[in-house]
């Protein structure tokens, strides 16, 4: 691996990693103003809804800002999202971006129907 190849790997981690505090801070944010409007007896039902809806909306803006994802990075992204969420996650992904190609090598697509059969 080249020196300038292993500098931009780390820049791209970086720039990923800080994206996902900047999220986890908006979501925070939301999340306490939604608080405010749960009487507490929903509590329970609505948090577990809503935390899989900011799963899916964070992947979702991940794919859009760094387009497309080496399968490292997407499983990483992937596995810190609880388990029970994947496959909805999943879902709710590749209902919007489709099927992934690999820019350096259009022949290389991302095949969905084996991330959804684990």
């Amino acid at each position: 691996m080249s020196e300038e190849f292993s500098q931009s790997v780390r820049i791209a981690d970086q720039s990923l990693k800080l994206w996902e505090l900047l999220q986890v801070r908006d979501i925070t944010d939301q999340s306490l103003e939604l608080w405010e409007l749960l009487q507490v007896r929903d509590i329970a039902d609505q948090s577990l809804k809503l935390w899989e809806l900011l799963q899916v909306r964070v992947l979702r803006s991940i794919f859009e800002i760094v387009g497309a994802l080496t399968s490292l990075s997407f499983t990483i992204n992937l596995w810190n999202c609880g388990n029970s969420y994947k496959v909805r996650v999943l879902r709710s992904i590749f209902e919007i971006v489709g099927t992934l190609t690999n820019p350096k090598n259009p022949s290389q697509k991302l095949r969905i129907k084996s991330f959804l059969n684990f």
